[in-house]
């Protein structure tokens, strides 16, 4: 089912972000589709989230997604490392 704008306008980012779980998103780029379930979502409540980028009104090039209306995407990458202590 896809969603429409108006469940990314909700006033409650959390519960917006539970209802996110379980979700699905899907891509074509170059005529290759993917699909991703969401198993992961963070949310906040900027400017007086203290956790937020967008924190005390922080905008930036990497924060400006956060200062736009609803239905819009931000991708982090995290990236892990493991160390041998052998």
């Amino acid at each position: 089912m896809l969603l429409k704008k108006d469940f990314y306008l909700r006033e409650d980012v959390v519960q917006v972000s539970k209802d996110l779980l379980g979700k699905y998103l899907v891509t074509t780029f170059d005529g290759v589709r993917t699909v991703g379930k969401i198993v992961e979502t963070e949310a906040y409540r900027a400017p007086e989230d203290k956790a937020s980028h967008a924190y005390g009104n922080r905008l930036t090039d990497r924060t400006r997604v956060m200062f736009e209306a609803g239905a819009s995407l931000m991708c982090t990458f995290a990236t892990a490392y493991t160390t041998s202590l052998m």
